[in-house]
Order: C-alpha cells, then structure tokens, then sequence
C-alpha cells in the first residue's frame, strides 16, 4: 500500500470502527437480552418459525467480541498514520508530546469520564431499588482507580460497566507509544513490529507460565496489562507504515490462510476458561494476525469504487465516526433498559436488537454533547 492509492481513508476507517461496535453491542446484548443459540434449539428445534429462524441467523453475532481487537489494531494505526507519512518525507522529524497528550486526553477522558459518571449514577438508581447485582464494587476507592485507569491492577473494576477494561489498556499504550514511535524512526517499521511482537511474547509466555493474570484478584477482561496487546496495536502502526512505503502488507494466500487459523486458534483460546484465566492471554498473539487481516481487507474495500461497496462503508461510516461514545456507555443503556423493563434471557431476539438500537441512539446523544465538542477542542489546540 503506498500513499498515493485511491481510497477514501475516512469512510474505510470510520466504517470498520462502525462495524466494530456494532459488533461488541450485539455481542453483549445477546448475553443480556437474548438466551442464545442452545435456548432457541431447545425451545423450537428444526422449524420454519420466524423467531427460530432468526435467532440461528445471529449466530454470526457471537463472535462479536472479535471487535475488540479490530479496535486495538485500528487504534495503533490511527495513531501512527502521521508520523508514518512524516518518517517518509523527511529524517528530521520531531515530536511535541505534551501537544500529542492534550489531544490524547481530550479525545479520550471526556467520553469515559462521562460513561463512568452514568455508569455511577444508574447503578445507585439500582442500589436505591434493590436491585441485586453480584460481585461488583461500587465503592469511591474503585472509582477513583478507574478515574486514574488503574482499575484491574490494583483496584476492582468499578461497577458493571466491564468496557473500561479496554479503555484503560487504551491509555497505557499511549503512555508506550514513544518508545514505538523512536524505534520506528530510529530502526523502521520492521523493527517496529518485531520489537512489539517480542514484548508481547514474553509477556504472554510469562503470564501462561505464572499466571499472573489468574492469581491478579482484580483482574478484568483478557488482562489489565497492556503488554499481550502491545503487538496488536503495534501491527496497526504498521500498516501504517505501509501504507507510507516503509515497509509491506504481508498477502498470498498462505496470508490469508495464517489469518483463517489464528482467528481459529485466537478464539478457542479467548474461550479457554476451562484452562485457566491466563488461557485467554494467550489469545493475543494469534488474534493480532486475524484482526490485522481484516483491517487491511477494509482498507482494500475502501479502494473499490463500486455503488454497493461505497454505499456500505459509508453507511457503516455514519455509525463509525462515534463509536467510541456507543462503546463506552451501551452497558448503561443495557441497565437503563433493564430498569425500565426490557426482558432479560428471552427466546426472542427483539431484546438484543432493541438494546442495540437504544445503544447506538444514546451514543450518538453524548457524542453530540460530549465526544463531538471535546474533538473540537482538541483540535484547536496549538
């Protein structure tokens, strides 16, 4: 890929982040609202009914976790995008990092400090109903620990909102990100990816072998530490790279065929909990393979100038451009839905898919009020 190819960046990007979070909504919903695929077997088995019909249709909807590394990879490449382009014209580049930090800060904390203020306000409306809800921590410690994106390592995370482990790995690789950016300005993007790959590696390799991540009693999600996911957002930064002719897209179809048996191999570890909690830590190096293979076919697609492509990634897009506001806050509309009456655990689908909607409806809400102005700001800043 090199920067004169003729894609609409935006609409590529924007609509696999859309795509995303759909995704992780589903998949969440479905848990919350829906009583699966086994419930809906049991309950009509082989039939023409419309509701069973569906509900085997959605089986696709399972694997939205998948999401969440499209994320990461996309994040990384997003991130790196301008530096990349700035590596390839000139030696003498150089970097205001208290600047990249303020934009940083301003793109990130509004949204997820007002996820976190929802998040503490429906559930003491749950706590004031008598609402039961196991194994959270609504304590001012644990929320002052996800304040400071700590939560999972040395705190419980706060409440049920169980997203905030993601964004909390999301500004630790931040924090990281100078030292990728000096190795790929100093040494190139391939070792870039090596140095990132070797990291997460042996932190995964150590995490399995000690099972740091089972033996952690706040521990959240995959893992709080953002090491196993360094190689994953890494692999975005270099795409990147790629795209600006410092390095090349890996392709052939023995590519693709790695791709296939990662995602494979990344989901049965994903789902290893019968293994242990560190079996799922493992899932990240092959799911860095998988994920980067998707975001370099959605970059691909992006090239095609053909209506129906256009017309779905641009649909997508609309969504995408505020998806970080629908990820961070569906889990609230989840539980508002709940308070209001939205049945949990049916045999009927119409749950997740209104929940979804609600979500995608009240994500656009704060990204009108919070994430769209915040975005504002941070571009203004000089």
């Amino acid at each position: 890929m090199h920067s004169a190819v003729n894609y609409k960046r935006v609409d590529a990007i924007d609509a696999m982040r859309g795509l995303a979070a759909i995704a992780v909504v589903l998949y969440h919903a479905r848990v919350e609202f829906w009583a699966g695929l086994s419930a809906v077997w049991r309950t009509y088995g082989i039939t023409i009914w419309p509701d069973a019909l569906i509900g085997y249709a959605s089986a696709p909807f399972s694997f939205g976790w998948f999401g969440v590394q499209v994320f990461f990879v996309l994040s990384g490449y997003c991130i790196h995008r301008r530096a990349s382009q700035q590596f390839a014209a000139s030696d003498q580049v150089a970097v205001d990092w208290l600047l990249f930090y303020k934009r940083r800060a301003l793109r990130i904390y509004p949204v997820y400090l007002a996820a976190l203020m929802l998040t503490f306000l429906v559930s003491h409306i749950e706590f004031l109903r008598g609402v039961e809800i196991r194994d959270v921590d609504r304590s001012a410690y644990a929320f002052f620990v996800s304040v400071l994106s700590l939560q999972g390592i040395i705190a419980p995370m706060y409440s049920w909102n169980g997203v905030f482990w993601t964004l909390s790995i999301e500004i630790h690789l931040y924090l990281f990100y100078p030292i990728v950016y000096f190795i790929s300005k100093k040494f190139g993007a391939y070792a870039m990816l090596i140095a990132s790959a070797a990291i997460s590696t042996v932190y995964v390799g150590l995490d399995f072998f000690f099972r740091w991540t089972e033996a952690n009693p706040f521990a959240f999600g995959v893992t709080p530490i953002f090491f196993a996911f360094l190689f994953m957002w890494t692999f975005g930064a270099y795409i990147a790279e790629c795209e600006s002719s410092r390095g090349r897209l890996p392709h052939g179809i023995w590519w693709w065929g790695l791709s296939i048996i990662c995602a494979v191999t990344g989901g049965i570890a994903l789902d290893g909990s019968q293994w242990g909690r560190s079996t799922s830590v493992l899932s990240c190096l092959p799911l860095t393979i998988a994920a980067g293979a998707f975001v370099i076919l959605g970059l691909r697609l992006g090239q095609l100038r053909r209506p129906c492509v256009e017309f779905c990634l641009s649909s997508l897009a609309s969504i995408g451009i505020f998806s970080f506001s629908i990820y961070a806050t569906h889990v609230v509309t989840f539980h508002v839905l709940k308070l209001f009456g939205l049945p949990i655990g049916s045999h009927s689908l119409a749950g997740a898919l209104t929940a979804t909607l609600a979500s995608v409806v009240f994500g656009y809400t704060l990204y009108l009020f919070v994430e769209r102005p915040a975005i504002t700001m941070a571009t203004r800043i000089k």
